[in-house]
C-alpha cells in the first residue's frame, strides 16, 4: 500500500485493499517503492498515452527523492521484501479541480437573522411572547381574587385589628393608633415612651430596628441583618472634637449630614415628650457622645444647639439613650456643652421648657459646678463673676443659690447675701466624688467656634449687615 511521503511496514491485509470507483493494480516488487497516490497516477497515465514516449521520463528523479528520504530514515527498520506495491490511476474527471486546504472551516453565516430584542425579552425564548408581554393594563378577575385572599390573610394575623369576621362591625371600630412598642437598637431591645412620627410604612409595625452607626430604622430583622453586613459606618458622621479614654465625641452638623440627623431627632422623640423638632435640622448642631470599642463608635447620648441663638441657648435638646442611663453620662454631656460655652467666650442656659428629667439634670448639675467654685472661695464674689466662671446665666445661678439656701434677703436692708456653709459644701463634694462619674477634661477638646457667613447670618437673623448699611 503506497502511503503519502511516509513508509509503512506491509501486513497481509493490504494485499485484500478495496477501493470504491477507483481502478487498483498490483505490482509486484523486491524493493519497495515510495510514491504518492497522485503521483502514481500520473506515472500511470503517462506510459499509457500515446505521447509518453516524447514526454521526459520523471521516475530517475523520483527514484533520487526516494533515496534521499531513505538515507533520512536510517534508524527505521527495512522493509519486507514481500511488500508489494499498489498504483492506483485516478481518471481525469474524478480528479479534484481545486486542492481543498486543511485548516479550520469558514462559519457560515446564519441563514435567519437573529433578533436580539426578542432573544432578551423571552430571557433566550425560554418565555412565550405573551408570557414576556411587560404592557401594564387593567387586573384580570384572577388577580383581584388573589388580593383579596392575600388582603384576607394579612388581616387575620394583624393582632390589632378586631377579631371579628362580620365586615360591618370591623368598619364601625376604627384601627387602634400606630405606636411601636420596641427598638431593637444594636444587641439591645428597648422599650418606647411616646410616639415618633415615623412613615406609615414602619409605624404600623410593634418593633423597629436601628442601625447603630448610620441610625438606619428597619421594620425586619432579616432586612437589619442584611445592612449590618453591607453597613461600612463606624462611627457618626462629621468632626471628632473630643477624645478622652473609650469617650469620643462628634459634631455633625445638620447642613451637611441632613438624613442622619434627621434619624437621630425621630429616635429622641420617643424618649423625649415635649420634642417638637424632626425633620428642620439645618440650623441645628449635634454632639453625639460614644463610647468606643473595637468593633466603633457606640452612640451613648446626643445634646443639638442652634448655630445662631438669640436666646443664647446653649443646648436645644438633650437626650441621653435608657440603656446608658445611671452612669453619668447626662452630667457629662451638660458639663460638655457649658465647656463649649466657655470656649465662645459667653454665658448659655438650655432652651426651656425642660422635661422633668432634663430640670432635675440641670439643677443638680448647676449645684456641682456653683459649689466647685464656692469651695475655695475665700473673698467676696457677686453674682456675674460666678456667672462667667461658670458659664451659667445669672438667672441659673440666683434660682441654685435659692434653692440651696446660701443666696438669702437681709429683712433690715432688703439686700441679698450670700451665707455659705463650708461643711456642707465640702461634704456634698465628697459625695460627689466617691461616685467615681466621668468628668471632662477641657484639655482634650479641639474645636473652634461655628462661624456663619454674612450671606448665612442674614438668613438666619434677618438683620442687615455692614455693607447693606452703609
Amino acid at each position: 500500500m503506497i502511503t503519502r511521503g511516509r513508509k509503512r511496514r506491509s501486513s497481509p491485509h493490504d494485499e485484500s485493499v478495496e477501493t470504491r470507483g477507483k481502478r487498483k493494480a498490483i505490482v509486484a516488487s523486491e524493493t519497495p517503492v515510495l510514491r504518492s497516490s497522485r503521483r502514481a497516477a500520473r506515472s500511470v497515465r503517462d506510459t499509457d498515452s500515446p505521447e509518453s514516449s516524447a514526454r521526459p521520463k520523471r521516475s530517475d528523479k523520483i527514484d533520487a527523492m526516494t533515496r534521499k528520504r531513505k538515507r533520512k530514515q536510517v534508524s527505521s527498520p527495512p522493509a519486507s521484501p514481500t511488500t508489494q506495491r499498489v498504483v492506483l490511476t485516478v481518471s481525469k474527471q474524478e480528479r479534484p479541480t481545486k486542492r481543498v486546504k486543511r485548516g479550520r472551516t469558514k462559519k457560515q453565516p446564519h441563514s435567519e437573522p437573529v433578533d436580539e430584542a426578542s432573544f432578551y425579552r423571552t430571557f433566550g425564548h425560554k418565555l412565550t411572547d405573551a408570557e414576556a408581554n411587560t404592557v401594564r393594563g387593567y387586573p384580570t378577575d384572577k388577580d383581584k381574587a388573589l388580593f383579596i385572599m392575600a388582603k384576607s390573610i394579612a388581616e387575620s394575623k394583624d393582632e390589632r385589628r378586631p377579631s371579628s369576621t362580620d365586615p360591618s362591625a370591623a368598619s364601625d371600630t376604627a384601627p387602634a393608633p400606630p405606636k411601636i412598642d420596641k427598638i431593637q437598637f444594636g444587641n439591645y431591645l428597648i422599650d418606647t415612651w411616646y410616639v415618633a412620627p415615623y412613615p406609615a410604612e414602619y409605624s404600623q409595625y410593634p418593633t423597629l430596628y436601628f442601625c447603630e452607626y448610620c441610625l438606619k430604622y428597619m421594620n425586619s430583622s432579616f432586612v437589619a441583618g442584611r445592612h449590618k453586613m453591607k453597613c461600612a459606618a463606624k462611627h457618626p458622621p462629621g468632626d471628632e472634637i473630643y477624645r478622652d479614654g473609650h469617650i469620643s465625641v462628634f459634631e455633625v452638623d445638620g447642613r451637611k449630614n441632613k438624613i442622619y440627623c434627621q434619624n437621630l431627632c425621630l429616635l429622641g422623640k420617643m424618649f423625649i415628650d415635649h420634642k417638637t423638632l424632626y425633620y428642620d435640622v439645618e440650623p441645628f448642631l449635634f454632639y453625639i457622645m460614644t463610647e468606643v470599642d473595637d468593633q466603633g463608635c457606640h452612640i451613648v447620648g446626643y445634646f443639638s444647639k442652634e448655630k445662631r441663638s438669640m436666646m443664647n441657648y446653649n443646648v436645644s435638646c438633650i437626650l441621653t439613650l435608657p440603656i446608658h442611663q445611671r452612669k453619668g453620662y447626662g452630667q457629662y454631656l451638660i458639663d460638655f456643652s457649658y465647656l463649649l460655652t466657655k470656649k465662645e467666650e459667653g454665658t448659655g442656659s438650655p432652651e426651656k421648657p425642660l422635661s422633668n428629667l432634663g430640670l432635675l439634670s440641670y439643677r443638680k448639675y448647676w449645684k456641682d459646678s456653683l459649689f466647685k467654685v464656692l469651695q475655695h472661695q475665700d473673698n467676696p464674689l457677686s453674682i456675674e463673676e460666678l456667672s462667667f466662671r461658670t458659664g451659667m446665666t445669672a438667672d441659673d445661678v440666683i434660682s441654685t443659690l435659692q434653692l440651696t439656701g446660701i443666696l438669702k434677703e437681709e429683712p433690715e436692708s432688703e439686700d441679698y447675701i450670700m451665707v455659705i456653709d463650708q461643711d456642707m459644701i465640702d461634704k456634698h463634694i465628697d459625695k460627689m466624688n466617691a461616685r467615681g462619674l466621668p468628668q471632662v477634661d477641657p484639655s482634650k477638646l479641639t474645636w473652634t467656634p461655628y462661624v456663619l457667613s454674612r450671606e448665612r447670618l442674614v438668613a438666619l437673623t434677618n438683620t442687615p449687615t455692614t455693607n447693606d448699611i452703609r
